[in-house]
């Protein structure tokens, strides 16, 4: 069974637009990344769960932090 997506980040929308620019310019591989895609997450509270981020896997989350 599927689970439908509640939450729809808004700023998905924002990224793609951004991301079809980039994709159509050359980027340097001198410049630095843009802010806008990179993600801070200070205290580990994500409720996201993405394939290559190992907090999604339950093992490795309560192998390396066994409190949370």
């Amino acid at each position: 069974m599927k689970k439908e997506n509640v939450f729809v980040d808004p700023n998905v929308a924002r990224k793609n637009k951004l991301r079809d620019v980039l994709e159509t310019k050359q980027v340097g591989t001198n410049e630095p990344p843009l802010f806008s895609w990179i993600e801070f997450n200070l205290v580990g509270l994500c409720n996201r769960r993405c394939d290559f981020c190992p907090w999604s896997d339950p093992e490795w989350r309560s192998s390396h932090v066994p409190n949370v």
